[in-house]
């Protein structure tokens, strides 16, 4: 079986409302094994959800798993398909800065992970 990691770097603003995103491939035979992750804001506080979206394509996709950076993973499993998502809502639960990753595999046991992709601030309520 064999891995493969790639990283990438962050690409998000710190404004709230600004979306953050990141992505990246590897290509071995068939169509290249993709992962991006998206949040619909980067700040927000304590209690409210980021939505996050994960989107994986590839050859023959095995799963897709999204890391909220919090101990909390989502994950599908993809059967073979050329393309999986993941959109959920996750609220954190204590102030700090939570960093979220996806990860893609495929039947050759290719991995594309996303890490350090999109670094999110929890802060305390303004009250």
């Amino acid at each position: 079986m064999k891995k493969q990691i790639l990283m990438a770097a962050a690409l998000a603003a710190g404004a709230t409302g600004t979306v953050a995103a990141c992505s990246d491939s590897i290509v071995e035979g068939g169509l290249p094994l993709t992962v991006s992750i998206t949040a619909d804001r980067t700040v927000a506080e304590v209690g409210d959800s980021v939505v996050y979206s994960a989107e994986a394509t590839g050859t023959n996709l095995v799963g897709l798993a999204l890391d909220f950076g919090d101990g909390a993973v989502d994950s599908t499993a993809a059967s073979g398909a050329v393309r999986a998502g993941i959109t959920r809502a996750h609220a954190y639960g204590a102030a700090g800065t939570y960093v979220a990753k996806a990860t893609a595999v495929d039947v050759q046991g290719l991995v594309v992970e996303i890490t350090d992709s999109v670094s999110v601030q929890i802060v305390e309520s303004g009250g």
